[in-house]
């Protein structure tokens, strides 16, 4: 049974836990499990039984499907503060679609599907207001959606920085290798590289290591709005 407090107050401010009140709450961590995970240890293997989804407390963790050919295609990447595997729970499927590892270590909470079901079973309210909660989530990722089915791999990479930096200084520090994020982007790694390098070679970004700084916000968000093509390197 989970009972620490920090735990309890970040899972209850998520969306599909917000709508608990502190019994439903204290029910669902009756069965939970707490683990904790090494660098590259792996959660579940695609395939296997699923009884259970997961809340990331702290870390990153890699979902990613693996071809009848042995290629590995990046589904999401899921880091501190959001669940995974949820779906299973909704749409009766017995075994996860994917495998899960960490990327660094990690800790998740895992629980059970059965008993987050009977909740919903047992309270129509609760599923009311779970239903509010989703449907605002999913609208939230319509824009998601349209990046990586209509967009080239330019405004994919071009919106990714745009939308992950957040620090006043414009910089952002990878935090996963760099294959990882174009797989998530659905861009070849190579292609990745490259329109990093002309980004830089426009004096849009600077790249150093694993850490990128935008030097151009507008002009970024100019190449978005008006595809425009990003000039040549000057030889």
């Amino acid at each position: 049974m989970i009972q620490d407090p920090k735990v309890i107050t970040n899972l209850s401010s998520h969306h599909l836990f917000s709508s608990l009140n502190e019994v439903q709450l204290s029910t669902l961590l009756r069965n939970a499990t707490r683990r904790t995970l090494d660098e590259r240890e792996v959660l579940f293997r695609q395939s296997e039984p699923a009884d259970r989804f997961y809340y990331v407390s702290h870390g990153i963790i890699r979902l990613y499907r693996t071809s009848p050919s042995g290629h590995e295609k990046v589904v999401d990447i899921v880091r501190e503060g959001q669940c995974f595997a949820e779906a299973i729970m909704f749409n009766a499927q017995e075994r996860y679609p994917v495998t899960a590892d960490a990327q660094v270590a990690s800790e998740v909470i895992g629980i059970e599907n059965g008993s987050f079901h009977g909740l919903l079973k047992s309270d129509n309210e609760l599923c009311m207001a779970l239903m509010r909660q989703m449907s605002i989530r999913l609208h939230s990722q319509l824009n998601e959606i349209e990046n990586l089915s209509l967009q080239n791999a330019l405004h994919r990479l071009v919106n990714y920085l745009l939308h992950d930096l957040q620090s006043p200084n414009d910089t952002l520090t990878f935090d996963i290798p760099k294959r990882l994020i174009a797989s998530q982007l659905g861009i070849q790694p190579e292609t990745f590289s490259r329109l990093l390098r002309k980004l830089e070679d426009n004096q849009l970004i600077q790249v150093s290591n694993r850490d990128l700084k935008i030097l151009d916000r507008d002009g970024l968000y100019q190449l978005t709005r008006d595809n425009q093509p990003l000039r040549a390197r000057k030889p």
